[in-house]
């Protein structure tokens, strides 16, 4: 899967060539898009659906998200794994997108037909704003479809794909043109005969699949095995990747790769290497069962060593560069502990552990939570020998979200433990998940234990929890910032900004938080930015600086709303009402709580507490318009939200 904003330069290249001869398809299906909330691409495999709809989505105005979900699983947990892939901070999709007004592109919908048709029709029936973008080789068959039979190319448009790909003569045009009608116009099936007719100079006839089968024939013994092995890569891969885990030298690696993209039977963008689903599905089947199995655990035998090789740059100045490797991994990563789960638990152990510093960096806790949790599911209270320290860093993910899975174990392997942790990040997620529930005695012998440790975060992060005082924090900053660690230096400022906001240094406080904000906004960290440009609004009300508050909160709103978090967003609406009330603009003030409350979702953990806190804002718009029976009325009422 993939997600992506797109804008019109957003396109891959695979997309561009298929739309020759589209011009009157594309405008139909914009036109359809602007009346109808879903619009669903219907038509074989390789007849250019995935273009057609990226290109729509590129000219589409306002929020443009797409999931791509040929590479899923067909037992996969549909709204969770599109949660994840868009990159939300809600249990729920529902609540993340109600609000929002959106497209959301679903691209190769066939496998999980049934699972999408029923996400599509509830998202449809809660979310006004939303409109679906589908395609797939069969249609959803719910309310409000419209059905858009995509057709192979005309036999001009066809000819001329054709020939953008391999330059004809007089000569073999009416060859050509033989080839593309038996072709049914299909411009994936084009691409692989063009790409054919360069090599051997004879273009070939038949549907999709057989001109797969026979463009696959047609390479090298050698080719073709590399090829079907390339299967194994749902998230693409880079020539390092595919040498490692192929056990290629690089020269060979780079050589095959470039003759399988000049083939069509790969794309490559900035690198990175990937299969067209058709033909990857294709090449899958070329692999015998043990085969598959063999690769795939090659392949996480090589993501546990680069996830081991970025843990530990994680903590320092490439701290940048190694979390945009592992974003890049991010499907297959999936896949690997997915398999690993199922396969071999010791591996996944070790891959969910490595990947705690930077799900946490990156703000995707409920991912981890999820991964955990299956691996859970699968060892119970067994810990495999020499990974306790894994199996803790599992269940502190798990307990993360409400899950209590091996918590009595975890915290009988910490007693039991008598030198530090070996994972830094462990006395960090320790410390915030299962910390507050041990005794004070408790979590000072805890962090007196890795007092021992000799490496430089550990004793930062030490520092952070040694107490609630400036010269820890500041001294925590001082060694985050000297290891070159922008996440654990943000820790140690929204730490000190809190203390100074408690002893009433509001202009520090505001000043601390704006250096957080920056390190979050280069983090990429979203959800960390809303949460700071919330608090730091709230400071600046009580500064009396009302104009910038309300900038705050409005791009604390914006950023919410996209990521889907509900908390947040009730926060900026009621501290945009605030500052307005502050401002003297009841009516506005009225006008913006009114707002929140019609827009805050119900069902969230806090939903009733953001209830009450609109309403008890609402008696005191009431009381300052010299309304007072009406705010009583909203008092009474926030009481009985939280009752």
């Amino acid at each position: 899967m993939e997600f992506a904003n797109l804008g019109p330069t957003a396109l891959s290249r695979a997309g561009e060539p298929s739309l020759i001869g589209r011009d009157e398809l594309l405008a139909e299906v914009a036109e359809a898009l602007a009346v109808s909330r879903l619009v669903t691409l219907v038509g074989p495999g390789g007849v250019g659906k995935t273009a057609l709809a990226k290109t729509v989505a590129a000219s589409a105005e306002g929020e443009v998200r797409v999931v791509e979900l040929g590479s899923m699983a067909q037992e996969v947990d549909l709204p969770a794994a599109v949660i994840d892939t868009l990159g939300l901070r809600s249990e729920s999709l529902v609540q993340a997108l109600a609000g929002r007004e959106l497209l959301l592109v679903l691209d190769n919908c066939e496998h999980l037909i049934d699972a999408v048709a029923r996400l599509a029709d509830e998202l449809l029936n809660s979310c006004p704003r939303l409109r679906i973008l589908a395609t797939s080789t069969k249609a959803l068959w719910i309310q409000e479809e419209t059905r858009f039979a995509v057709p192979g190319l005309a036999l001009d448009a066809a000819v001329q794909l054709f020939a953008r790909r391999a330059p004809l003569d007089a000569e073999a045009r009416p060859v050509v043109e033989r080839v593309c009608a038996l072709l049914d116009g299909l411009p994936l099936a084009i691409e692989l005969a063009a790409g054919a007719f360069l090599t051997h100079g004879t273009p070939t006839d038949g549907g999709l699949r057989q001109v797969i089968a026979w463009s696959w024939h047609l390479l090298p013994p050698v080719e073709r095995v590399i090829a079907a092995r390339l299967a194994i890569f749902s998230g693409g891969a880079t020539a390092e990747s595919v040498a490692a885990v192929l056990d290629l030298p690089q020269p060979v690696t780079a050589r095959l790769l470039t003759t399988l993209t000049e083939r069509s039977l790969l794309t490559v963008t900035d690198g990175r290497y990937r299969m067209p689903e058709t033909i990857r599905a294709y090449a899958g089947e070329q692999l015998t069962s043990a085969e598959t199995d063999d690769l795939r655990a090659r392949q996480a035998a090589y993501l546990l060593q680069l996830v081991r090789r970025a843990d530990q740059r994680l903590r320092g100045p490439e701290q940048l560069h190694w979390a945009t490797l592992l974003d890049q991994e991010r499907d297959n990563l999936r896949t690997a502990i997915h398999w690993a789960t199922e396969h071999d638990q010791r591996l996944a152990l070790e891959l969910v552990a490595g990947l705690s510093m930077y799900w946490w960096m990156r703000g995707r806790q409920r991912e981890a939570a999820r991964a955990a949790g299956a691996l859970l599911a699968v060892l119970g209270d067994v810990v495999p020998d020499g990974l306790a320290e894994e199996y803790l860093l599992a269940v502190l993910h798990a307990a993360s979200s409400g899950r209590v899975d091996g918590v009595e174990r975890a915290h009988a392997f910490v007693e039991e433990l008598s030198g530090p942790f070996r994972y830094p990040v462990t006395v960090w997620l320790w410390s915030m998940v299962l910390g507050p529930y041990a005794s004070p005695e408790f979590v000072a012998e805890v962090l007196d234990r890795n007092e021992l440790s000799n490496d430089p975060w550990t004793l930062a992060v030490l520092q952070l929890c040694a107490g609630l005082t400036e010269e820890n924090f500041r001294q925590a900053l001082e060694r985050f910032q000297e290891i070159g660690d922008r996440w654990g230096a943000s820790l140690a400022l929204n730490a000190l900004a809190d203390l100074a906001a408690w002893s009433k240094r509001f202009e520090l406080a505001t000043e601390l938080l704006g250096q957080a904000l920056s390190i979050a906004d280069e983090l990429g960290s979203e959800e960390e930015a809303a949460l700071l440009l919330c608090r730091r609004g709230d400071l600046r009300v009580r500064l009396s600086d009302l104009r910038a508050a309300a900038d705050d909160y409005s791009r604390a709103c914006v950023r919410a709303t996209r990521l889907g978090l509900p908390d947040s967003v009730a926060a900026a609406q009621i501290g945009l009402a605030r500052a307005a009330r502050y401002d003297g603009d009841l009516v506005k003030a009225e006008k913006l709580a009114l707002q929140a409350m019609a827009e805050c979702p119900t069902g969230w953990v806090d939903a009733d507490l953001a209830t009450a806190e609109i309403l008890g804002e609402l008696a005191a718009i009431a009381d300052a318009a010299g309304r007072p029976d009406e705010a009583h009325n909203w008092r009474l009422k926030a009481g009985l939200a939280v009752s």
